[in-house]
């Protein structure tokens, strides 16, 4: 991994301590990341997900985009997932909900892997 992207890991571990944070090295300077046991709230019938995204060796420069949760994820009242969610399969660890949550006007020195997990989960989490 780039020392970026091993930094952005770390950063992630500490972040998200008490979950599993699982990385996988992509060949190419980047990595593959999981967190696993992220609890999502009363909106849903699931209690927790886990959580999935891609940092490219561009990192930081580039986006973490797009983010991915459990499949089956499901309102508690019914509606649908709404705009933002589709069903896809995500080549890493198969069937996924893919998140559209891309930071068009992110801050390099701010926006770190870290601040946009959490902000997509707090996404996740607000009704909608």
């Amino acid at each position: 991994m780039a020392p970026p992207v091993e930094i952005a890991v770390n950063e992630l571990r500490a972040a998200f301590a008490g979950h599993r944070v699982e990385t996988q090295a992509d060949g190419q300077g980047g990595a593959f990341v999981v967190i696993d046991g992220l609890p999502l709230g009363d909106l849903y019938v699931q209690d927790e997900s886990w959580m999935g995204f891609h940092i490219t060796y561009l990192y930081p420069a580039a986006d973490v985009y797009p983010h991915y949760v459990r499949p089956d994820l499901t309102r508690r009242d019914g509606q649908p997932l709404g705009p933002g969610f589709s069903a896809t399969t995500w080549p890493h660890v198969g069937p996924a909900m893919q998140l559209s949550r891309r930071s068009n006007r992110r801050d390099v020195a701010y926006d770190s892997a870290t601040f946009k997990a959490h902000r997509v989960l707090d996404w996740i989490r607000a009704p909608k």
